[in-house]
């Protein structure tokens, strides 16, 4: 991964971390890491804690954002979240995993979505 690469992707997780604020979204950690991998921002929302997975693209050559988070991902983040909880010793608390997906062209044209609640754990 290039230098630039890796400075968009967290140019990107700070400007979604800037945007789940404005919407109310406290965020109590981000880039969480684990050997299971990472998660981008743990957050409480309304109660609930929401773990959030950033995804950013310079335009749509590889399907855009939302092509990023397939099965694979979904349960790597699922895992990270599990111990997460395990490891701040978490119960009987409503989770959800949220999405949001930046794609821009230049700094001045960027699109930001946010996907509640963007997957189910089985």
């Amino acid at each position: 991964m290039s230098i630039a690469t890796r400075q968009f992707g967290l140019d990107s997780e700070g400007f979604a971390s800037e945007f789940l604020k404005k919407k109310g979204y406290r965020i109590l950690e981000r880039n969480y890491r684990t050997h299971r991998g990472e998660m981008d921002i743990v957050a409480e929302d309304a109660g609930d804690l929401v773990f959030v997975e950033v995804k950013a693209r310079r335009g749509d050559q590889f399907g855009g954002p939302h092509a990023a988070v397939g099965w694979r991902k979904q349960q790597q983040l699922i895992r990270v979240a599990v111990h997460y909880m395990a490891r701040h010793r978490i119960h009987n608390r409503n989770c959800r995993f949220d999405l949001v997906l930046i794609s821009e062209d230049s700094l001045q044209d960027r699109k930001i979505d946010l996907i509640r609640n963007a997957f189910d754990v089985p």
